[in-house]
């Protein structure tokens, strides 16, 4: 990462990271497979022993990739604002793609190998603020070859909307006196105020 950022880098100028994308077209998912293959998969090698993955890496790289992709296609001016802290990654339903806790170490990873570029973010007790990361020009020689239109963004788009949690329930950190989204049993009235919303 370097110290200095580029002139043009609006650090407040973002989009945020959508951990429901991801992508059912061959053409993409092998894209997203080769750049794994080719940087990063011999630094989540995962043995015969131990737990392995809910979601495998390569999986997981594939929803980070997908991001990149798309906010290079609509706004590349725009930085992605991501979560680091591996709670944010825990098994709930607002992570319906089954990130892992591994996942900040993939996005540590492809800065290191040059795919990505990188400010850490702030958390302060009076500021906090999202790492921002965006594509090297590397990254963006790949994202080029992508053919992607406003049929395939909106088909990934509407998969995503359907992953994604709308009934949210909050309570206060005591902490950091933040509000932050607590997993819940589902009852019928949840499941009925989910199908008015989605119906919307």
């Amino acid at each position: 990462m370097p110290n200095d950022l580029p002139e043009d880098i609006n650090l407040e100028n973002i989009v945020f990271f959508d951990v429901c994308l991801t992508c059912d077209d061959e053409k993409l998912t092998k894209v997203s497979n080769d750049i794994w293959d080719k940087y990063l998969a011999t630094e989540f090698k995962v043995s015969g022993r131990g737990k392995k993955p809910t979601t495998p890496y390569k999986r997981q790289f594939e929803t980070l990739f997908i991001n990149l992709l798309l906010n290079f296609h609509d706004s590349l001016e725009k930085l992605i604002a991501i979560p680091m802290g591996k709670s944010v990654y825990a098994k709930s339903r607002y992570n319906s793609l089954h990130l892992t806790e591994r996942f900040p170490d993939i996005v540590r990873k492809a800065e290191k190998v040059g795919l990505i570029e990188r400010t850490v973010g702030i958390y302060t007790p009076n500021a906090k603020k999202l790492t921002r990361i965006w594509p090297t020009p590397l990254l963006e020689a790949e994202l080029e070859k992508c053919e992607i239109d406003t049929s395939k963004v909106l088909r990934i788009e509407q998969t995503s909307n359907k992953r994604r949690e709308v009934i949210i329930l909050n309570r206060k950190d005591e902490t950091s006196d933040k509000s932050v989204p607590v997993d819940y049993e589902d009852t019928e009235e949840s499941n009925k105020l989910r199908e008015d919303v989605r119906f919307y």
